[in-house]
């Protein structure tokens, strides 16, 4: 990460950043190539950014992540379904403008096997099986390196100040460099998901396939139990779901996946929302902030507001099983079989990224 970028980062390590950081086994071939051979049929115009980029034509497509608007990594890792050889190396590119161009940057393990390529706020992280973990902090020219299955303690605090141990199932949060257990633990068996920001920690679980939460204004020091209603519909699991800008949701997994969420809000108190309507099937929701939430389904997607619960659809260039996640500065990356689009921080306009392979002179 550049020096202009030092500040942010830093805040990042005290405040959430809501980024959705998809892990991707970029080293298995895919069902589906990642870019279409025709143009996707969208309901408005998408600005499209199409690149060609000095790899050969043996590669397989590659997987693409974004950190926020701007930076972006690709990973080609395979070539005809292989994983890298001597003479198919894995290659990595960069940018720092939206993916409008793109440079390549020094891979730290180009033959390993099984590889996968996450961006957490602006940082790439490899995941080699058996060797652990490559992450740079400036832009990619360099990376470190940390052995074990845990994803690095500095890379962790990227993503939250407190954050579920699952391997002591306690609640710990980033402090003077180290990652310390919660002095005064919630009053919950398990912590499914936790929130953390300043002195406000907000800690979820799920019991007899009802909602339990715990609630601290003191950074822990003292727990509330609020009474939340119980939902329609019996949920497996529990989410704590925070948007950038700054309000917080509840959201209820039910035991299919593909069946909508139970829904609260907080606005003083733990609200259900009722949603007159959605997109189904049902494939992704994120909070998209002032009582928002984006939706996507195979026809498109749309967004739920609070308190009503009434959902607007929204002409967005979705299709199919494009899955919704939302990036740290509020940018919407929505991820398809065949691209992946940004969306600004209100949806009204999006960008379609799109890599070509092109033969570099060398290759005869």
């Amino acid at each position: 990460m550049s020096p202009g970028r030092s500040a942010p980062l830093v805040a990042l390590l005290v405040l959430f950043a809501a980024a959705a950081c998809t892990i991707v086994d970029a080293g298995q071939p895919s069902p589906d190539p990642f870019f279409p051979t025709a143009p996707p049929r969208t309901a408005d115009a998408v600005e499209v950014r199409r690149v060609q980029l000095a790899v050969a034509n043996g590669y397989d497509w590659p997987y693409v992540e974004f950190g926020d608007a701007d930076h972006g990594y690709a990973l080609f890792a395979s070539c005809g379904g292989q994983p890298p050889a001597s003479d198919c190396p894995a290659l990595l590119f960069a940018t720092a403008d939206g993916g409008r161009s793109w440079h390549r940057i020094p891979h730290p393990r180009p033959l390993a096997r099984g590889q996968r390529l996450e961006v957490t706020v602006d940082v790439p992280v490899l995941f080699v099986p058996g060797d652990g973990w490559y992450f740079s902090l400036d832009d990619g020219s360099s990376f470190q390196h940390e052995r074990g299955a845990t994803l690095p303690p500095v890379v962790r605090a990227l993503r939250s100040q407190v954050q579920v141990d699952d391997r002591i199932g306690r609640l710990v949060r980033w402090h003077g460099g180290v990652w310390r257990p919660l002095a005064v633990q919630p009053p919950l068996s398990r912590p499914q998901s936790v929130y953390g920001s300043d002195g406000l920690v907000v800690a979820a679980s799920v019991a007899n396939g009802r909602p339990v939460l715990a609630v601290s204004f003191d950074a822990g020091a003292h727990w509330r139990r609020p009474r939340v209603a119980t939902p329609d519909g019996e949920i497996v699991g529990i989410r704590v779901a925070p948007s950038v800008r700054g309000d917080v949701w509840l959201i209820g997994e039910r035991r299919d996946p593909g069946r909508f969420p139970a829904l609260w809000h907080y606005d003083g108190d733990w609200r259900p929302l009722m949603v007159d309507r959605y997109p189904e099937p049902f494939v992704s929701l994120v909070p998209f902030g002032e009582g928002r939430l984006a939706v996507s389904g195979p026809d498109g997607g749309g967004l739920i507001t609070a308190p009503g619960g009434h959902y607007t659809d929204e002409s967005w260039p979705l299709r199919g099983n494009h899955r919704l996640t939302l990036l740290f500065d509020g940018t919407l990356l929505a991820r398809g079989p065949e691209d992946v689009l940004l969306g600004d921080h209100d949806g009204d306009h999006w960008v379609r990224v799109i890599l070509e392979r092109r033969r570099p002179s060398t290759d005869k």
